[in-house]
């Protein structure tokens, strides 16, 4: 008996392939026939200050990403590469009705994906930015689904790059994080982390119809607020120096000559606060009629101090 695909999208996506003329031979269900092997690095293409192309690298026996960070500071999104492969070997099958070797089908091994599952499982009991938080579709369950397209043949491998913690999610973490009331000390807004753990699964349908479902892949994300943000140019300091005298070489000048744009804002790599600047300022524009969204949005007055 064939598992049952458990939403329209999905059932859609079937009832495309088998209008499209694929064979209907009975596979019986194979937890382990799609694998992702883990999240990877990207490879920054550089063209002057810009990363032209952030590509995530096919694993050659090197190592994966263990872990990602988010700086709701700066982004409210995560991007990830997974190396997801197809387990099954080439089965070739024939066309009943008509005879000569140009008949034979030969990819009914070959998987066409439909999308991610997400979950997001977190601690929302403990005291924090995401105490009795709730996210994840109208029930608030945690889980969220992003169609993908692409196919995977038997024995192959594919990269399936997808925005992981997509915006609607994100935005829900970044703005509880911008407004929750610290109660220790308004330097625990700078210096909290909660580790918020990612759970992917990727789906497809076989040529037959037959639903199919990788393992889940988990991938541990740290929410901060501020920790890859870097100041590069230290000033002098003396002993009455106040923290927006660090930062307030953020909002008066450029980053230097050679200074290269993470792939992307706010994931994994420090950025140059001066680029924070620039870009929070530009969000601070576009809501500046809506203080609520320009709260959360816009920019951080102890990194982009305002100018004297």
């Amino acid at each position: 008996m064939k598992t049952p695909l458990p939403s329209p999208l999905r059932v859609m996506a079937v009832a495309a392939l088998l209008l499209a003329g694929a064979v209907t031979a009975c596979h019986p269900a194979q937890p382990s026939v799609l694998h992702v092997d883990g999240a990877l690095v990207f490879s920054k293409l550089t063209v002057g200050r810009v990363a032209a192309e952030c590509i995530p690298a096919a694993n050659q026996g090197g190592y994966f990403r263990t872990r990602g960070i988010v700086d709701l500071a700066a982004t409210h999104e995560y991007v990830v590469g997974l190396q997801t492969r197809n387990l099954l070997t080439k089965t070739t099958t024939g066309t009943p009705f008509v005879q000569g070797a140009k008949d034979l089908r030969t990819d009914v091994s070959t998987i066409q994906l439909l999308g991610i599952d997400y979950y997001l499982e977190f601690d929302n009991k403990s005291e924090g930015p995401l105490k009795g938080l709730k996210i994840g579709g109208q029930s608030g369950d945690g889980h969220w689904y992003v169609p993908i397209s692409g196919s995977i043949d038997a024995l192959a491998t594919m990269i399936v790059r997808t925005t992981s913690l997509t915006p609607d999610i994100g935005i829900q973490l970044m703005s509880r994080w911008a407004q929750y009331k610290f109660n220790n000390s308004d330097a625990a807004k700078y210096t909290t982390k909660q580790t918020v753990l990612m759970h992917m699964s990727v789906e497809g349908v076989m040529q037959d119809g037959e639903y199919v479902k990788s393992n889940d892949f988990v991938f541990p994300i740290d929410l901060c607020w501020g920790c890859l943000l870097t100041v590069p140019e230290v000033p002098p300091q003396t002993a009455d120096s106040q923290a927006k005298d660090l930062f307030q070489i953020c909002a008066t000048k450029q980053p230097a000559d050679g200074y290269v744009l993470p792939c992307f804002l706010g994931q994994d790599e420090a950025y140059d606060c001066r680029v924070y600047c620039f870009a929070c300022t530009f969000n601070e524009a576009i809501v500046s009629s809506d203080e609520k969204a320009k709260a959360v949005y816009g920019c951080d007055s102890l990194f982009c101090p305002p100018r004297d």
